[in-house]
Formats: structure tokens, C-alpha cells, sequence
């Protein structure tokens, strides 16, 4: 509005202020609506209700995705395959083995999308817990140290570069082992 009273009046300079501020205002509102808008989505999260799953879906997401892994697990070494084939193999196996891991550490499904090849292959041999720990832990911890795996990569934030446990069991460690063989067999690069 000034701006076009400026335009009327013929001054110059008040018509060229007016037209940066614009440009300023302009160039600021993005951040300004994301910022209003984050801020807003974080506020309508507190004290809001989560709807968890009910155990026997879990259960029954679980015993489907093992049960997949399993039949493309078996049906992935056979020489008489075509790449083909193999390809729909390897797919569907990312797909599962994926699935499994997310459904295993919930809130981790970043974490587990952004899982590479060298974390999987350096945490597959870091898999000895050291003895004076083992003494201190309970039967029911020692147990799960002997059949889960725990491979470490990096979380969510690039700047703290914190590091997030992925912890596997034995099925998906096999998943994943085959996953690999079947890329390199492929000849797909990671």
C-alpha cells in the first residue's frame, strides 16, 4: 500500500525502500511458516494418545515376514535361477528383511534404512561379550547376547554422529548374509 502511494506521488526513494522490504519479507516467509509450523506440530504432539499395535497383529506380522524370509532364503542359492529371477529374489528379500528389522527395534526404521553394508559386516564379527560383563548380567540377558546380534551405525543427526545399536536375531543375521551373497552374485553395487 505504501508502496503504491509512493508510485502515485512519484517518490522515488520511499517506492524503492518499500520494494526491498517486500523483497526482504518475501525472501523470510518460508522460514518463518516452517519454523510456525514446526512449532505447532510439536505442540499438538504433547499429551496426545498413542495407539499401539495389538500384540497379535505383532505376532502375526512377525510370523509372515519369517516365514517369507525363510522360502527366499531357500530359494536363493539354486544355480538353475535366472538373474531374473534372482533379481524378484533379492527384492522381495530387501523388502522382508527390512520389514523384520524395523518391526524388531520399532523406532529405528531410519536407523535401519540407512544401515550399510560395512556397519553390517563389522558388527556381523564384533559378536563377543567380554566376561567380566557377562557375570554381572542375568540369565535372560546372557541368553539374548548368545541369539541376537548388535550391529552399531550412525543415527539420525550428521552433526553428533551418535551411534545407534541395531540389534538382530539369528534369522535376520542369515537374511542379511544372504542378501549379500546375492548382490555380489548380481553384481549389484552397494
Amino acid at each position: 500500500m505504501l508502496c503504491t502511494k509512493a508510485s502515485e506521488v512519484e517518490d522515488g526513494e520511499q517506492e524503492e525502500r518499500m520494494s526491498r522490504f517486500i523483497k526482504c519479507y518475501d525472501d523470510k516467509y518460508p522460514e518463518r511458516m516452517v519454523f510456525m509450523a514446526k512449532e505447532s506440530m510439536a505442540i499438538e504432539r504433547f499429551n496426545n494418545q498413542k495407539l499401539l499395535p495389538i500384540v497379535e497383529d505383532v505376532v502375526k506380522l512377525n510370523t509372515y515376514l519369517q516365514n517369507e524370509a525363510s522360502i527366499l532364503r531357500s530359494s536363493a542359492p539354486t544355480d538353475l535361477s535366472t538373474p531374473a529371477d534372482l533379481k524378484e529374489i533379492y527384492s522381495s528379500l530387501c523388502k522382508v528383511s527390512l520389514a523384520e528389522v524395523i518391526l524388531l527395534n520399532r523406532k529405528r526404521s531410519g536407523e535401519a534404512e540407512r544401515l550399510k553394508t560395512e556397519d553390517f559386516v563389522k558388527g556381523s564379527v564384533n559378536d563377543v561379550v567380554d566376561k567380566d560383563i557377562s557375570q554381572t548380567l542375568s540369565k535372560f540377558e546372557r541368553h539374548l547376547c548368545k541369539s541376537h546380534f548388535r550391529i552399531e551405525t550412525r543415527g539420525k543427526s550428521l552433526k553428533r554422529g551418535r551411534r545407534v545399536s541395531i540389534p538382530l536375531t539369528k534369522e535376520m543375521k542369515e537374511n542379511l548374509d544372504t542378501l549379500l551373497r546375492l548382490q555380489s552374485k548380481l553384481q549389484i553395487e552397494s
